[in-house]
C-alpha cells in the first residue's frame, strides 16, 4: 500500500528535520554562522577600503607635489636642459635635483648604502615629522623611518 503525502506534510517533516539538525548540534551551527559572518565582514571591509586608500594616496601625492616622471642622467642636465623640458606643452613644472649614493656604517658597524637627495622647492616636497628644515650648508634632513630624535645630535 502506497501512501501519498501532501505538500504541507512534506514541508513540515522537512522543517522538523532541519530544526532537529540545528538544535542537535547548536554549537557547530553557531560556529559555522560565525565563520561566515567573519568572512562577509572581512570582504566588505576590504572592498570598501580601496576607495579610502586611493583618496588618501591622491591627497598625499597632491600635497607634496610628487613628480610624475623622473629623468636620470649619468652625465647630468644643465639649467638650459631643465628650462627646455619645462617649456614643453605637456609639462606643468620641471625642476632639477641631485642625488648621490654612498656607503656608511650603522650602529653595529655594518656597511649600509644611503642615498642623499637635494631639497627641491616646487616638486617632490618634504613632509617634516619633527624639527625644522636645514638652514646651513652643513645641515640635512633625516628619514623618520630610519632615524629618531635620539639618533641625531
Amino acid at each position: 500500500m502506497v501512501v501519498e503525502r501532501s505538500k504541507s506534510m512534506k514541508r513540515s517533516v522537512y522543517s522538523k528535520n532541519i530544526r532537529r539538525t540545528i538544535f542537535g548540534s547548536f554549537g557547530r551551527y553557531i560556529a559555522i554562522l560565525s565563520i561566515i559572518a567573519l568572512g562577509v565582514g572581512f570582504f566588505a571591509g576590504v572592498k570598501n577600503t580601496k576607495g579610502s586608500m586611493m583618496e588618501t594616496c591622491n591627497e598625499y601625492v597632491t600635497k607634496l607635489n610628487m613628480y610624475d616622471y623622473r629623468l636620470v642622467s649619468t652625465y647630468g642636465f644643465t639649467e638650459e636642459d631643465e628650462s627646455a623640458l619645462g617649456d614643453t606643452d605637456k609639462v606643468a613644472e620641471a625642476e632639477g635635483a641631485v642625488t648621490a649614493d654612498f656607503f656608511s656604517a650603522d650602529r653595529d658597524g655594518d656597511s649600509i648604502t644611503l642615498r642623499a637627495h637635494s631639497i627641491t622647492e616646487k616638486i617632490n616636497k618634504l613632509s617634516l615629522k619633527e624639527g625644522r628644515m636645514p638652514k646651513k650648508a652643513n645641515e640635512c634632513v633625516a628619514d623618520a623611518n630610519f632615524f629618531n630624535t635620539d639618533d641625531i645630535g
